[in-house]
């Protein structure tokens, strides 16, 4: 698992220059877990340049704002006019900017941007670092430690041995009415125990977007693919607070109905990568009253997600049993990010968090501007006080 340093510090008082990495990195592999590379990144702010698109044919023209100058570039099969697109110069040589220039594993252009046309003239670089650390984790030495999947809880176990103030969530979550139905969703949880607590939101008049520059860009460096805003900002809060997430498009549920159910015998269900999984009963699933929409915690289904004509979205987040997780995961063969969070056993309270982590991005990035209340179902897990002696501590050390 992949952490950036940059995004580790949003949650830490103090800024990336008082950070001695070599020494974090040496206490964290002999205090927690092992961090098995790091490398420090740079951000070239000369290479990288917005390319507004205004015909694409055998090849694409653009019009890069910055520079004031008409732009020849090679032809992209997802180009689409008046869009701006993140695009790599190298001496007089343009080329679409891939996830790689960002220090990724894997491939893929950048998608489009949403961008005005002031960020577009050079600003959108006053938000990315010119230089950052990624530091790569062993995945196998925090399998004890769910708190430790996400940057939050890295920043707090880095707090402590560090002796810097963790930051609280507080002031970066959305504060809103927590209720077990609303006029806007309703959600039936009928997989208990298998899935513990499912919470909802339902959101009215969502505004298509493009990924934000500086998020497609954390996203790509931790190997993280960006597509749009609403997809980019699941993925970015479960890298940030380490809780998996979906947003659905509102009309896949009648009357905004969702359902929680295990699946039947052979029901099927086409996934997002595009395979049609068949079901077993120990499979928890998201369901319409007709069909399943998709498998809880593994990945969502194809055609009940986001879309250029979404006009309503659901945002869900669940806690679930992590046996039944791994089972599913392992029989259908799908290791996703979702499913290695949730076989670590998360805290199922926190998918409360997780949601009003989404709903403040997306009002801060204008995805949304108003909210119903959230819907939260299911098990209430209240925190447990010990008492622990100094005489007790002292005699079992």
């Amino acid at each position: 698992m992949k952490i950036l340093l940059s995004w580790l510090i949003d949650h830490l008082d103090t800024s990336i220059a008082n950070i001695n990495v070599a020494n974090l990195v040496h206490l964290f592999n002999t205090r927690t877990a092992e961090i098995e590379s790091y490398q420090q990144i740079t951000f070239d702010a000369s290479r990288f340049f917005m390319l507004k698109i205004s015909k694409s044919e055998e090849t694409c023209e653009a019009f890069c704002a910055e520079l004031q100058e008409k732009i020849t570039i090679s032809i992209r099969t997802d180009a689409i006019i008046n869009k701006h697109y993140l695009a790599y110069r190298d001496s007089k040589h343009w080329r679409w900017a891939s996830m790689q220039d960002f220090y990724s594993d894997k491939e893929g252009l950048m998608p489009a941007m949403q961008i005005s046309d002031f960020e577009a003239q050079g600003a959108w670089k006053k938000n990315i670092p010119t230089t950052d650390y990624i530091l790569d984790i062993d995945n196998k030495s925090i399998n004890h430690r769910p708190d430790l999947w996400g940057h939050y809880g890295i920043a707090r176990e880095v707090a402590a041995f560090l002796n810097i103030s963790l930051k609280s969530l507080k002031p970066i979550l959305h504060d809103l009415k927590i209720t077990d139905s609303s006029k806007d969703l309703s959600i039936k949880l009928q997989a208990q125990p298998h899935c513990s607590r499912v919470a909802g939101v339902f959101c009215a008049n969502v505004t298509a977007q493009d990924s934000a520059p500086w998020m497609a860009i954390r996203l790509a460096q931790v190997d993280s693919k960006p597509m749009n805003l609403a997809v980019d900002l699941t993925n970015y809060v479960m890298f940030d607070v380490g809780q998996p997430m979906h947003v659905f498009d509102a009309q896949t549920f009648q009357n905004n109905q969702m359902i929680v159910r295990m699946a039947n015998k052979n029901e099927t269900l086409q996934l997002l990568d595009g395979q049609t999984v068949s079901l077993e009963p120990t499979d928890v699933i998201i369901a319409n009253q007709k069909e399943a929409v998709s498998l809880v915690g593994v990945m969502g289904g194809k055609h009940s997600g986001w879309n250029a004509n979404t006009k309503n979205i659901i945002i869900e987040a669940a806690g679930v049993d992590p046996l039944t997780i791994r089972k599913t995961a392992q029989r259908l063969k799908i290791r996703s990010e979702s499913s290695m969070r949730f076989e670590k056993h998360l805290d199922p309270m926190q998918n409360i968090i997780a949601l009003q982590r989404f709903l403040f991005l997306a009002q801060k990035l204008h995805l949304l501007s108003t909210t119903s209340d959230l819907v939260s179902v299911g098990q209430i897990i209240e925190p447990k006080h010990c008492t622990l002696s100094h005489e007790f501590a002292e005699k079992m050390l």
